[in-house]
């Protein structure tokens, strides 16, 4: 699926397959073809880049995800001819782009802008930076370092320590946190007394004090220690705790402000100036324009249970003349790698969402 302002940092072979297969098999039922290769070039806006895009991706192809999202499309197909009285002449796709608006497959000449496409029963908004919740990092900082410094540094120093300690405890030992993902690893070398940190950009030799003085940033080397925590968070999650009472207090607080705006909670909801549809494999909405959604308001917004060291917080929002609301899940978290790369905000999911305007057609 594809959203404004989703970066990939690392797309790994099974997220294209699910990807490639969903919207080319939608592609594909639209246009009234029947497989990839008979896709007639007046059903495509640029025929000639469409097909080339199609071959750049072609190692990615799963007959059987094709042909189940070729029966949901072809459903969905008469849905939209019944919901809007008509169908495109012609299509885009957009291929490996990210950039533009939300639908993967675009209409040309048709009143909404086109389909967005989710393999999964929930419904993902959008992937943020904490800005766009009116969290400001400071340059350089983490958005947990920059609301928390003392309690940010206490708990990533006592991770540090603590997976220093195992290494220690068992020299030339090779500890790898995640043994099916790239060569992140850690060993105690009793000869140099020294810790060698292998990570995407090389090899460290680096004693207890050197890690610990080279600590506050978040450097891609740190990655080893932030995947050791995730898989040992259960054991060690009282760790966190401090840092997660102090800006789970403060987070809430600036997020409440930034999101009183019917504007910003428009464009974090994913409203455009066109309507578009909302494909998952068992329901499609029919999502409208901004200016036809309304005026929103954030009715509450609360911390809920973290899900591991991804900070998670509850937001209900609705139209001003309503009670209701719509709930989504925002989390602040590292999709990046703990420790590596700056934290990041996800809108995850978004419950009853046809109380904020979108139809279940």
């Amino acid at each position: 699926m594809r959203f404004r302002d989703i970066k990939i940092a690392e797309a790994n072979k099974g997220s294209n397959v699910v990807r490639y297969n969903t919207e080319l098999a939608m592609l594909t039922a639209f246009s009234g073809a029947s497989n990839l290769q008979n896709i007639p070039d007046d059903a495509l806006v640029n025929p000639e880049n469409t097909k080339k895009e199609i071959k750049k991706v072609a190692k990615y192809f799963d007959q059987k995800k094709f042909d189940q999202w070729m029966a949901i499309s072809n459903q969905y197909k008469e849905k939209i001819l019944t919901h809007s009285g008509k169908l495109p002449q012609q299509y885009d796709w957009v291929g490996g782009s990210n950039k533009g608006p939300v639908a993967d497959l675009v209409f040309k000449d048709h009143p909404a802008s086109g389909i967005s496409v989710k393999d999964a029963s929930g419904i993902t908004l959008a992937n943020l930076t904490p800005k766009a919740l009116g969290l400001e990092p400071i340059k350089g900082k983490d958005v947990f370092q920059t609301y928390a410094d003392i309690e940010f540094k206490k708990f990533k120093i006592r991770v540090f320590n603590l997976l220093m300690d195992e290494a220690e405890a068992s020299p030339g030992t090779l500890i790898h946190p995640r043994p099916s993902g790239k060569e992140r690893s850690i060993m105690y070398d009793d000869n140099s007394k020294k810790f060698v940190v292998k990570h995407d950009g090389g090899v460290l030799n680096l004693d207890r004090s050197e890690v610990i003085r080279t600590s506050p940033k978040n450097a891609t080397w740190q990655r080893v220690f932030g995947d050791w925590y995730q898989l040992n968070f259960q054991k060690y999650k009282d760790i966190m705790r401090p840092l997660v009472r102090t800006i789970s207090k403060s987070f809430k607080e600036i997020m409440g402000k930034a999101l009183s705006d019917s504007d910003v909670l428009k464009k974090l909801l994913q409203f455009e100036d066109k309507p578009y549809y909302y494909a998952t494999p068992k329901k499609m909405y029919f999502v409208p324009s901004a200016k036809d959604a309304g005026d929103l308001e954030l009715k509450a917004i609360d911390y809920d249970d973290p899900d591991g060291t991804s900070q998670k917080f509850k937001a209900k929002i609705g139209n001003v003349n309503s009670n209701d609301g719509a709930v989504i899940d925002i989390y602040i978290r590292f999709a990046n790698g703990l420790f590596a790369t700056n934290s990041t905000a996800r809108v995850q999911s978004i419950k009853n969402p046809e109380l904020i305007a979108w139809d279940l057609i």
